[in-house]
């Protein structure tokens, strides 16, 4: 996951810090590689911490507001870069955001600790089914009668 913030720091310092010429193209799709990848690894370790932590039935309310926030944020910080980029110059918008991602650095580096890794990496706690292996569909659906039943059918059946 810290691979997406350096991809991040770099899709958007490169254009802040190389001259607007061909030559940098380059550098640039380098930079957008990096930073593709780390998102793709991003939002998969993010889905998978996601979907281990978060109780079941909590699941689809918390990723909605994830995305809410997450999606959200990104018309904000788009009229933030026009403004910026208008008043002061492109490179100002680009290197605004690049010094945001190097901030990030320490917030991350404090809540992704050996100790959180651990809690996710550990045996599953489902309380519906304490230590059901990973992967049988019972920590988000209901198990009846030899039968595991997902959730998304259970919870519209309760409706």
């Amino acid at each position: 996951m810290f691979t997406d913030i350096i991809g991040a720091f770099g899709l958007v310092a490169a254009p802040a810090l190389l001259p607007a010429a061909p030559s940098s193209a380059w550098i640039v799709g380098a930079a957008a590689f990096v930073a593709g990848a780390g998102g793709t690894m991003w939002t998969v370790n993010s889905r998978f911490i996601t979907q281990s932590l978060v109780p079941a039935d909590m699941l689809g309310r918390f990723s909605a507001a994830s995305r809410l926030v997450a999606w959200g944020m990104t018309p904000v910080a788009a009229i933030l870069a026009g403004i910026l980029a208008q008043i002061f110059s492109y490179r100002v918008a680009f290197g605004f955001f690049a010094a945001l991602c190097v901030l990030l650095i320490y917030p991350f580096f404090k809540v992704v600790t050996r100790e959180r890794i651990a809690e996710v990496d550990g045996p599953d706690r489902s309380p519906r089914h304490p230590g059901a292996p990973r992967g049988t569909g019972r920590e988000r659906g209901h198990h009846r009668g030899g039968e595991d039943v997902p959730e998304t059918t259970t919870a519209w059946r309760s409706r």
